[in-house]
C-alpha cells in the first residue's frame, strides 16, 4: 500500500513488488490516492501485479476504507505492507474495521523531521508504528536515529536499498564520453566533478559551487557537471556567474536517462546538508565506477568506505569538500577508486540482494503471524 503518485519511496514500493518472488508471493498494490489518475503508478507495475485504487479524498475516508476492507477479505490478504506514515495509518485502521488476520509491515523511508508541522504529524502517527508487526528501515543509521527519538516498535529490521547493477554499468566507450563532453565545451582531459540530484535547496548545490570557486583561486583547473533540474535552477545559474565559474560549470537541465552523463564526469558529489536517509543515486553512481564524495548525514558511511571508494566530509564544511575533491583526483588517476566504487555496491547493494532480503523476512513474517493466530 503506497500514499500517493510516484516519489522515491513509491518508486521503492513499485520495485519490490515487480521483484518479488512470484512463486512464493502472489502481489497487490494499492495506492491510496487517485492522483494523476494513477498512471505512474500503473505503468511502473509489472502485468502480473494486481493494481488498484482507493480513491482517498480526505484525511479519514470511510468509504475508502471499505474499499480496502473488502480488498483485503476478497484476496485472503497475509501481509499488509505500507510505505511511509499515511499509509500506515489507513493500514492499521484497514485491519481494525476488516478484523482480519494480517501482518501489518511498515518500509519506512524518513529519517529528519524539519518542519513543525511533520514533527507534529509524526507525533500523532508514533502509535501506529507500535501496531506494526514489523518496521523495515532502509540503514542501520536511520534506525539509531528513530531509536534515540524513543519510537517504540514491536520489531524491526535494516534492508539496505539496492540498484539493478545490470542497468548501471558503464559500457560506454570514450568516443561517447568525450563527445558528450565537448557539448559542453569540456576537454577529454578536463577534470570532471558532476553531481546529480534535483535542483533543491535541501541539496545544497551552492556548497559545491563555493567548493570550486575556492579551488579555482588556489589555481586549480576543474569543471563541474550539474545533472538535473528544479526550483533552484535559476539561482544556482546566478551563482556560477557571481562566483566567476561560467565556462567551467554546465547546467545540463532535465533527462530521462542520466547514465552516460554520470559516466562523463570523473567523480560524483552529494553535498546535501540534510539527512539523506539512503542514496539511490550514490549507489548508481557508484555502479558507474565513480567514486562518491558525500557529506556524512543519513546512511553515508554504510555506503562510502573513506579513501576506498569515495570520500566523506562534515556537511557544510566547504574547505573540507574542497580538499576531498583533490584528493579523489589524486586517489583514482589509476581508475582503481572507482573499480572499488563498483565492487561494493555489486557485493552489497545490489538490487537481487535486497530483494533476496524482502523475501526472507517478508516469509517469516507470515509465518510467525500465523502462529500468533488461533
Amino acid at each position: 500500500m503506497i500514499s500517493q503518485s510516484v516519489g522515491g519511496a513509491e518508486l521503492h514500493t513499485i520495485t519490490l513488488a515487480n521483484g518479488l518472488d512470484k512463486t512464493r508471493f502472489r502481489v497487490s498494490v494499492i495506492y491510496l490516492k487517485n492522483e494523476l489518475d494513477g498512471t505512474d503508478v500503473v505503468q511502473g507495475l509489472s502485468k502480473d501485479v494486481l493494481v488498484s485504487c482507493a480513491n482517498v479524498r480526505r484525511k479519514i475516508d470511510i468509504k475508502a476504507l471499505r474499499t480496502l476492507c473488502r480488498f483485503v477479505n476478497r484476496e485472503s490478504v497475509d501481509i499488509l505492507v505500507c510505505t511511509n506514515e499515511f499509509a500506515l495509518l489507513y493500514g492499521w485502521l484497514t485491519l481494525k474495521f476488516s478484523r482480519s488476520r494480517v501482518a501489518l509491515a511498515e518500509v519506512f523511508h524518513t529519517t529528519e523531521l524539519r518542519t513543525w508541522k511533520a514533527k507534529l504529524q509524526m507525533a500523532f502517527y508514533r502509535r501506529f508504528f507500535y501496531a506494526a508487526d514489523l518496521v523495515v528501515f532502509v540503514c542501520e543509521k536511520q534506525r539509531a536515529y528513530w531509536q534515540s527519538k524513543q519510537l517504540s516498535l514491536r520489531s524491526s529490521s535494516v534492508i539496505h536499498n539496492g540498484i539493478d547493477v545490470a542497468r548501471f554499468r558503464n559500457d560506454f566507450t570514450s568516443d561517447d564520453v568525450f563527445s558528450l563532453r565537448a557539448q559542453f565545451e569540456f576537454s577529454s582531459s578536463d577534470f570532471v566533478i558532476g553531481i546529480c540530484a534535483s535542483l533543491r535547496p535541501e541539496k545544497a548545490h551552492l556548497d559545491l559551487l563555493d567548493a570550486l570557486a575556492l579551488l579555482k583561486r588556489q589555481g586549480h583547473v576543474l569543471k563541474c557537471m550539474i545533472i538535473g533540474d528544479g526550483p533552484e535552477r535559476k539561482k544556482i545559474e546566478r551563482a556560477i556567474d557571481a562566483r566567476g565559474l561560467r565556462g567551467d560549470v554546465a547546467v545540463t537541465g532535465f533527462l530521462p536517462d542520466v547514465r552516460k552523463y554520470v559516466a562523463a564526469c570523473d567523480v560524483m558529489v552529494l553535498v546535501s546538508r540534510y539527512i539523506e536517509t539512503f542514496s539511490l543515486s550514490a549507489l548508481e553512481a557508484m555502479a558507474l565506477r565513480k567514486p562518491i564524495i558525500m557529506s556524512e548525514v543519513g546512511g553515508a558511511a554504510e555506503q562510502v568506505s573513506h579513501g576506498h571508494n569515495g570520500q566523506l566530509f562534515p556537511a557544510g564544511d566547504i574547505e573540507a569538500l574542497a580538499r576531498s575533491i583533490l584528493e579523489v583526483q589524486m586517489a583514482n588517476a589509476d581508475g582503481k577508486m572507482g573499480v572499488n566504487a563498483r565492487a561494493s555496491v555489486v557485493d552489497r547493494f545490489s538490487l537481487d540482494k535486497m530483494l533476496m532480503k524482502y523475501d526472507q523476512t517478508l516469509l517469516a513474517l507470515a509465518r510467525r503471524n500465523k502462529e500468533w493466530c488461533p
